[in-house]
């Protein structure tokens, strides 16, 4: 299993011209989604890179969407891929197994989100944090981890982020979820004001 994880800004998108012509290279994309923002042209371009770097032709092939809204190739190829963006930054996860990735610009704070959307031993986790004055990253930490799971499943949001948990007390992350299953590994990076987490 190789993860192949990629991220770029696209504050340059903002030209009319250039995005029409990113949009016309790119492959075309089915359903709910698919759309000409800045963010999704970005994220599938990037997304054509990467796929180019590991020797496979992103045009031609179709990106279709499942049931809860994961983007996939329809037809045969043996690569999945997760997108994700945040701000002025896109990310695209890559591997031979199926994965789920997130990103996060970690200037805005959301402290009442995590009462919402974290489960109780996330929320004493983030209490413990905010002691030692860790709690921005510490939230964002969790926020990626939890979403890229999410995505790695398949059911992105349908699967509530408070029905599970990512427990960041021991060496690894890890998840502990009724259904599906949490088992998975964890790839995370913090850089330039952003939290980028992978899950496979």
């Amino acid at each position: 299993m190789k993860v192949v994880t990629a991220a770029a800004g696209i504050g340059d998108l903002s030209s009319p011209e250039l995005l029409a012509g990113l949009v016309r290279a790119l492959p075309e994309e089915r359903g709910a989604g698919a759309g000409t923002r800045p963010a999704s042209v970005g994220a599938r371009a990037l997304l054509a890179a990467v796929f180019d770097m590991l020797g496979y032709r992103l045009s031609g092939l179709v990106i279709a969407r499942g049931a809860c809204g994961k983007p996939y190739i329809s037809g045969p190829c043996p690569l999945h891929f997760s997108l994700s963006h945040s701000g002025d930054i896109v990310m695209c996860a890559v591997c031979d197994v199926p994965v789920g990735c997130d990103t996060e610009y970690t200037g805005r704070r959301r402290p009442r989100v995590a009462g919402r959307f974290f489960s109780e031993g996330e929320r004493a986790y983030l209490s413990g944090a905010e002691g030692a004055g860790e709690d921005g990253d510490a939230f964002f930490r969790l926020w990626t981890l939890k979403e890229s799971f999410q995505k790695l499943t398949g059911l992105g949001f349908a699967l509530p982020m408070s029905e599970f948990t990512v427990d960041l007390t021991g060496d690894q992350p890890a998840v502990s979820c009724p259904w599906p299953s949490g088992d998975c590994r964890f790839f995370e990076e913090s850089e330039g004001g952003y939290r980028f987490a992978a899950a496979v």
